[in-house]
C-alpha cells in the first residue's frame, strides 16, 4: 500500500543541503515475532536532494519515495551491505535511482527532474508512468557481483512497485507505505515511510489485523510534519500488537562518493573518437555529477590520459 497522494501546503522549509540529519530508520520486532518494521523520517533528506537537482514538485515525490524506500529496505540488511532501487519507467518519469547503505548514507536521482508538470493533476505518479522495470541489486562487501531481481512495474507509485517486487522476488507479504508532503513553494516540509513484513512461519491472520490498521492509519509524510514520532508511527500501523525497539543507530544523511577519479573512468563511455575530438580541439570538459551536483573541470590532458588508457584496452 502507498502513501495517498500529498497536496502542498504552507509550512517552513526544510534543512539544508549535506550533512547528517538527527534522524534515524527505527526498526522494531513485534513482540509475537510475527512481523518486523522499519519507520523513517526522511524529511530532510528529501529536502536536500530537491535543493541539489532542483526538481519539481512530480520528480521531487517520486525521487523522494524512493530514497525512502531504499532507506527502509537498506535497513534491514546487514552491516556494510547496501540496495539499489532503479525504476526505468516508459512515459515522462523516466528513470528514478536510489542507493542506500546498512548506516543509514542515500543518495538517487531523477533522469528528468523538471518534467513538464500539471498542477491540476495533483502530484500522483501514475499519470507519468506506462509500465516499465524496477530492478532491485542488493550488494554485500564479499560477494563480487550483486544480486539483482527485476520485476515490471506496475503502478508507479513506487510503494506499490515495491511490495509486489517483495511478493514476486521473495514471496514476502510486505505492507509498505512512503510519502513525500510538500509546502505550496515545492519545499518538502514532511517525508517519510513504513515497511512492515511477516517473519516466515507467521499466522497469516498477522496480515488481517494489519490491513484493518491500515483503515485508520495516518498518511506517514503528514503525520510527520506535524510532529509525530517514528514510534507513533509504528503504534499506529501495529495497533493491537505489542512492538520491541530493535538498535540500529545510524543517522541518515544524503552522501555521493564521486570523485574525479570515478568520473574520468565513466567518461570512457563517451568513446575514442569523442575523446579524440575534443583533445584535437584543444576543448575541456566542464561536467557535474547529476547525485550531487560537484562540478569538475576535465583539462585535455586529463582526455588524453582517457584517450590512452582506451587505446591500450582496445590492443588487448
Amino acid at each position: 500500500m502507498s502513501d495517498k497522494s500529498d497536496s502542498p501546503k504552507s509550512s517552513s522549509s526544510g534543512k539544508p543541503s549535506g550533512e547528517p540529519s538527527e534522524h534515524r530508520v527505527h526498526r522494531y520486532m513485534s513482540k509475537d515475532l510475527s512481523c518486523r518494521i522499519s519507520v523513517v523520517n526522511s524529511g530532510s533528506v528529501v529536502e536536500s536532494v530537491r535543493q541539489i537537482q532542483h526538481t519539481n514538485p512530480i520528480a521531487t515525490v517520486a525521487l523522494g519515495r524512493t530514497i525512502t524506500g531504499a532507506l527502509l529496505m537498506a535497513s534491514q540488511l546487514k552491516e556494510n551491505q547496501e540496495v539499489a532501487l532503479d525504476f526505468n519507467m516508459n512515459g515522462p518519469l523516466g528513470r528514478i535511482y536510489a542507493h542506500a547503505t546498512f548506516d543509514g548514507k542515500v543518495r538517487g536521482y531523477a533522469s528528468d527532474p523538471q518534467l513538464d508538470w500539471q498542477p491540476q493533476q495533483g502530484l500522483i505518479l501514475s499519470p507519468y508512468v506506462d509500465g516499465g522495470l524496477l530492478t532491485v541489486s542488493s550488494f554485500k562487501p564479499q560477494s563480487a557481483l550483486p544480486y539483482r531481481g527485476t520485476v515490471e512495474v506496475r503502478s508507479g507509485e513506487i510503494a506499490e512497485d515495491l511490495a509486489y517486487y517483495f511478493q514476486q522476488s521473495h514471496q514476502i507479504p510486505t505492507l509498505l507505505s512512503l510519502g513525500v508532503h510538500l509546502t505550496e513553494y515545492g519545499m518538502v516540509d514532511g517525508a517519510g515511510g513504513i515497511i512492515i513484513q511477516l517473519m516466515p512461519g507467521s499466522d497469516p491472520k498477522v496480515i488481517d489485523q494489519l490491513e484493518e490498521n491500515l483503515q485508520d492509519a495516518p498518511i506517514v509524510s503528514e503525520a510527520f510534519s506535524q510532529g509525530a514520532s517514528e514510534l507513533d508511527v509504528a503504534q499506529a500501523f501495529t495497533k493491537g500488537m505489542e512492538i520491541i525497539a530493535i538498535d540500529h543507530d545510524h543517522p541518515i544523511h544524503y552522501s555521493c562518493p564521486c570523485t574525479k577519479k570515478r568520473l574520468l573512468r565513466s567518461m570512457k563511455l563517451l568513446g575514442l573518437e569523442e575523446i579524440k575530438r575534443s583533445i584535437e580541439e584543444n576543448e575541456s570538459i566542464e561536467s557535474q555529477c547529476q547525485m550531487c551536483g560537484k562540478a569538475y573541470h576535465i583539462e585535455v590532458q586529463d582526455l588524453e590520459m582517457i584517450m590512452r588508457d582506451l587505446q591500450n584496452e582496445n590492443l588487448h
